[in-house]
């Protein structure tokens, strides 16, 4: 322990008297594990961090797919597939069932919408959950016409709305307009799915058809017990409810496990960032290296007379390591406060909160901390061992020969600092082709026309609560009301209510037909993505018309059914001509829904997200379908305006609380957010890579130019014979900056082959760009090769300043 003490001491009046090397070297670690640890953080909260489910790995997750016009889409189970599922397995220990849903919060504050589900009493228990206050459902709760209304409540919102008032539990509360007794608060970690808040019993809602499906069944695997077995025995189950109903003949089932579902989406973002800030931490280490290599050999006499008079090898090792931990120890503990400092506004800036189903607090906890301090430890050995191992190996002949720059092991020392600097170069060339592509991608992305306005539009929500507002006529009633009201508000241009607003992942697909084309089986109905509108709707959102006429007032109840169509649908089904007049309709013709006639066809809108297809839509009469309580419950209002759309807001949610005082109203933004935020995950991408990219061409060609600066000071006298014996100073100035850019090409030939590797990881990150793209990979070249210039041009010129003198008084 003494020795330890004894090399902590030399190390840190090392550090005192390299203070130039010292610095950059902490700040090229603390950029380094800062930014690993900042980034780690996200990924141990979202992916590593236990879960507050008991025995995860045991849960999986069962949905039906569904083959439609030939490929197969994951869909919700119905009821009557669950039952089944439930009653035949064999290798399930437990299994409960949960329906997404979101509820209308009044009374105690301001109406709030808020995200939630029902779910079984069965499923609280398969997932292995307590309550912090109060209780669970018990099994009499979940069952329809149960004798009283029980809710369980977020930790959360435990807190926001009641201060964590424990007395809460046995309290009524007011949900979709009914009253509900609160009878337990769920864990604070515990918001699934989708930041839920409340969950209500799935058995006392009014039961659903049979065939209907809106359920997602989870279930606890017995010991032993593999996903694969589960797998087939849900197969053969589903095969043989096909058999016993004809209509299940395209349904089949898709099990996988929870913790796969719930991070499976987000992991290769998270991963790919990690891989990022992992490229500038190797630049980082290798930058350290090639300081830590120099100053070695600045030390090189004093380590041969070490060496000398009785220092071993292992003597010498020991302290050199000890050096560069010393040093790795402190860039990490300043990594460790940089990432603390980095946290809130990576999390700001990160959409990682809608990235991922479960979604936990992002902070610097105990494995966090661990993995930095694990980081630090082992960047020490890796910039350190080849310092080390080099100055261990002293020419006892130094002693003997001041020029020392002539050696061999001089012309050793900067072989292995061009290699540093030739990895530099290539790990700078495949970040920057990286984030090159991703940028690309992302201006391209901006430049999409989504097919309605980005300016002078206010969108918002609210929900009719069913409980309230179950008679479709007072349905229409409300929200005509609620037009009219806000249509009369200074600066309103126009305005219109949609069942769901565009860039969407919340879109509702269904099948249709289209009259004289019959189909014989489920699974050859047509999809069209559903969307019921008011008059004004198209005019507000700045969606044009290509042909025929919008919706008027006249298209209500008892009238011919209308429907206007995208022009993807009309150019799909009736190409060559004209779709006006035709007639479609919703399921099977065979349904007894009336036909609807085609009025009008709609310039295509991106309803999903922008860098997907448009989809095939068609446009319904809000009077008309009000009837349909998933479509017309859900109310998104579109307002155009002459002023900014956001200082609208204050009037128009006065103007709906005149109308309905406990309507909640969320989501209020003008579209050019909802583009944003369609956008977010692209844009956090692409500003994270190209940050890191950045650091890394910095970092490269600090280290290039150190080396130079380092060959040329180690040159001195060579220069200066040469110069004496008549070098023109050009022709040195030539002989420094080629040598500088023989290392620099080097450097990007080899990160041109990591670069063109990376590009098969990158192809799915990508919109309209190839993961090859030349402009990008010639514009990353010439860029590297510039600041490359740059780097050796003023060690070239330094050079060409050394007097002659010197070169003839040391000979």
């Amino acid at each position: 322990m003494e020795a330890v003490l004894q090399n902590i001491k030399v190390s840190l009046r090392n550090l005192r008297k390299t203070p130039l090397i010292s610095t950059l070297a902490l700040v090229c670690l603390a950029l380094g594990i800062g930014a690993t640890t900042a980034i780690f953080s996200v990924v141990n909260a979202v992916i590593l961090r236990p879960l507050p489910v008991k025995n995860i790995d045991r849960v999986v997750m069962i949905v039906s797919t569904h083959k439609m016009m030939g490929e197969e889409e994951r869909v919700a189970v119905s009821p009557r597939d669950y039952a089944a599922l439930k009653a035949q397995t064999k290798l399930l220990e437990s299994m409960g069932a949960l329906e997404n849903s979101s509820f209308n919060l009044t009374g105690d504050g301001d109406p709030e919408r808020l995200e939630g589900a029902r779910v079984s009493a069965d499923w609280l228990s398969t997932l292995g959950l307590e309550a912090v206050v109060g209780r669970l459902f018990l099994p009499e709760e979940d069952r329809t016409g149960a004798p009283a209304r029980v809710a369980l409540v977020g930790n959360g919102l435990w807190h926001r709305r009641y201060g964590a008032d424990p007395g809460l539990v046995g309290r009524q509360i007011l949900i979709d307009g009914a009253s509900y007794t609160v009878v337990g608060v769920l864990s604070p970690r515990f918001q699934f799915p989708y930041q839920s808040e409340i969950w209500l019993p799935l058995g006392s809602n009014p039961s659903a058809p049979m065939q209907q499906r809106t359920i997602t069944a989870f279930a606890r695997m017995r010991p032993g017990v593999n996903l694969k077995r589960v797998q087939a025995e849900m197969k053969g189950i589903t095969q043989r409810v096909a058999q016993q109903y004809p209509e299940n003949a395209d349904i089949g089932s898709d099990v996988r496990s929870m913790r796969e579902e719930l991070t499976g989406d987000i992991r290769p973002k998270l991963f790919f960032m990690l891989a990022a800030v992992a490229f500038v931490l190797l630049i980082a280490c290798t930058n350290i290296a090639s300081l830590l290599l120099a100053r070695a050999h600045a030390q090189t006499q004093e380590v041969a007379i070490r060496s000398a008079i009785g220092a071993g090898r292992r003597r010498l090792v020991r302290q050199f390591l000890t050096d560069s931990l010393v040093l790795s120890i402190l860039g990490g503990g300043l990594g460790v406060l940089l990432s603390f400092w980095a946290i809130k506004p990576l999390v700001a800036l990160s959409p990682v909160a809608t990235m991922a189903s479960f979604y936990q607090d992002v902070r610097i906890d105990g494995p966090v901390l661990a993995f930095a301090f694990v980081l630090s430890i082992l960047t020490g050995v890796s910039f350190g061992l080849a310092p080390a191992v080099k100055a261990s190996r002293p020419d006892l002949q130094l002693l003997l020969n001041e020029a020392s720059g002539r050696s061999s092991g001089s012309r050793g020392g900067r072989r292995a600092l061009g290699l540093l600097v030739v990895v530099e170069v290539a790990v700078a060339l495949v970040l920057l082709v990286g984030a090159g592509l991703t940028l690309k991608s992302f201006d391209r992305l901006l430049k999409v026309d989504p097919g309605f306005s980005r300016e002078g539009v206010l969108t918002l929500r609210t929900i009719l609560p069913e409980s309230r507002y179950g008679d479709p006529q007072r349905r229409v009633a409300v929200v005509e009301s609620l037009l009219a009201r806000v249509r009369s508000l200074p600066g309103v241009v126009s305005a219109g209510v949609t069942s769901n607003l565009p860039v969407n992942i919340n879109n509702d697909f269904g099948g249709f037909s289209i009259e004289g084309r019959p189909v014989h089986r489920l699974g050859e109905f047509q999809i069209v993505n559903n969307r019921i509108i008011t008059p004004g709707y198209l005019e507000s959102m700045g969606i044009p018309l290509v042909a025929g006429r919008s919706f008027t007032p006249a298209d209500r109840e008892g009238a011919t059914q209308a429907v206007i169509i995208s022009e993807r649908l009309a150019k799909r089904f009736f190409p060559g001509e004209s779709p006006l007049g035709r007639r479609l309709k919703p399921g099977p013709q065979e349904s007894h829904h009336p036909w609807m006639t085609i009025v009008g066809v709609a310039k295509d809108v991106k309803d999903e997200k922008l860098r997907a297809e448009c989809d095939i839509t068609w446009y319904l009469p809000y009077p008309q379908f009000a009837n349909v309580v998933v479509w017309a419950t859900n109310v998104n209002l579109a307002v155009r305006t002459r002023q900014d759309p956001v200082s609208l807001a204050p009037a128009l949610s006065r103007a709906i609380h005149e109308v309905d005082p406990t309507l909640p109203i969320f989501q209020i933004a003008p579209t050019r957010e909802l583009l944003a935020e369609s956008l977010a995950q692209k844009k956090f991408s692409a500003i994270l890579v190209t940050l890191f990219a950045g650091i890394g061409l910095i970092l490269a060609a600090v280290g290039l130019y150190g080396v130079m600066s380092y060959s040329v000071s180690q040159r001195v006298r060579e220069i200066g014979v040469r110069m004496a014996l008549g070098a023109h100073p050009g022709d040195v100035q030539k002989m420094v900056v080629r040598n500088g850019l023989k290392l620099t090409l080097a450097g990007m030939a080899a990160g041109l082959l990591g670069a063109l590797a990376l590009t098969r990881f990158l192809r799915s990150l990508l919109y309209e760009v190839s993961p090859t793209d030349p402009t990008t990979f010639i514009g990353i070249l010439l860029i590297l090769a510039l600041v490359g210039f740059l780097a050796t041009y003023l060690p070239a010129r330094r050079a060409t300043r050394v007097d002659p003198m010197i070169a003839l008084r040391n000979e």
